[in-house]
């Protein structure tokens, strides 16, 4: 029977699993994270990438929609419309891989919000090759994409809260190969957020929560084992002040630490079926445990981001985003960002610039992000 090997482009999936969600270091093998689906802990909007992906935390804006959608009721405008675009992994040469997300979101009062979303991924085209790297399959175009519905309620002056559900759909490839019939895969997630603003105008300490990604497995064959999906628990804080009439600056800090149990590279089958056999809720909760946990001081992300506006309609933006966890590549990067609003219209740009080279070189260098939002009073 012949072999299947993956070309260059298809091992952007392998580089961007790495990217993700990584190994940890165990005590005597490293320890990984096998999840489905990790595209969904991508932060899909300009704006935030301008601040290291910070957003959880920070005043509410509307790409809010794509993350802590519990900061939809306090907006001042009655709806809102995104559209963002980022070319993924360009810096390593890959080509038609990119994030695609479009969200719109209406207030039905002055206390509650509606939302719906849409994130595409696509890791571009698979080449299907036999072992001596000579095509033997037609090539396959990859998708991948999350539709989202979701509800927000504003509890008082300084709390709200926020549910959304998501649906999502993993089509990597499909067709009988080494005889396993492979298919796209299927969930439903939700998420759930909670927003605090210390006073209505937006000036002043936020501070953000955000339980995501908590699902069904993934399967995308009947003879491999259901994946997790990459739950996260998300902390943040943020703090604006209006230096005068025209002038603001924000701060914000991001917390993250993926609820996914880990499996060491030299388990045993006895492990490794207990680790697949575990249930959803087990899992957050062992993610945290001696035998399938990672240590927390080797699991999470920081980000800090600062914004900077004139009479809120200049911005600029700049943040550093950091990973402990020496097993995951260089994922840690600084980032720079730029706003300008006309009229109900906004215009989002984000770079990640290179500051390393040769084999330390962050693979998402040279990231272009755009983005537009529009309001509607």
């Amino acid at each position: 029977m012949q072999n299947m090997k993956l070309s260059f482009k298809c091992l952007s999936l392998l580089i961007l699993l790495n990217l993700i969600h990584g190994l940890s270091n165990g005590q005597n093998a490293l320890k990984n994270q096998p999840v489905a689906v990790p595209f969904l802990l991508i932060t899909p909007d300009a704006k935030s990438a301008g601040m290291a992906n910070v957003n959880l935390g920070i005043s509410a804006n509307t790409n809010d929609l794509f993350q802590n959608a519990a900061k939809l009721p306090t907006l001042d405008e009655k709806s809102g419309f995104s559209l963002n675009y980022t070319p993924w992994l360009k810096d390593i040469g890959l080509d038609n891989v990119y994030i695609l997300t479009t969200g719109y979101y209406r207030k039905i009062n002055n206390s509650s919000a509606y939302h719906v979303s849409l994130k595409y991924f696509t890791l571009g085209t698979i080449d299907l090759t036999d072992e001596k790297g000579i095509p033997n399959q037609p090539s396959q175009r990859t998708g991948e994409y999350n539709f989202n519905a979701g509800y927000s309620l504003k509890i008082n002056n300084k709390i709200s809260v926020g549910a959304t559900i998501k649906y999502i759909h993993s089509r990597l490839i499909q067709g009988n190969y080494n005889g396993a019939e492979y298919k796209a895969g299927n969930s439903i997630a939700g998420d759930i957020s909670l927003y605090y603003q210390q006073h209505e105008n937006a000036e002043g300490l936020h501070g953000g929560l955000l339980l995501s990604n908590l699902g069904s497995r993934m399967s995308y064959s009947s003879q491999s084992n259901k994946y997790f999906l990459p739950a996260n628990l998300g902390l943040g804080i943020g703090y604006l002040k209006n230096l005068d009439e025209k002038n603001a600056i924000e701060f914000g800090i991001d917390a993250n630490r993926k609820l996914v149990p880990a499996i060491a590279s030299d388990a045993s089958q006895s492990d490794i079926q207990s680790f697949y056999s575990q249930s959803v809720l087990n899992s957050w909760t062992n993610s945290f445990s001696g035998k399938f946990g990672v240590d927390l001081g080797a699991s999470y992300t920081l980000a800090g981001g600062i914004e900077y506006s004139y009479d809120k309609v200049f911005y600029l933006r700049a943040g550093y985003h950091y990973e402990q966890n020496l097993n995951a590549g260089n994922s840690n990067y600084f980032t720079v960002g730029s706003s300008f609003k006309y009229n109900n219209m906004n215009l989002h740009l984000s770079y990640i610039p290179p500051t390393s080279a040769g084999i330390s070189r962050n693979p998402l260098s040279n990231t272009f992000s755009f983005g537009t939002s529009i309001n509607f009073r």
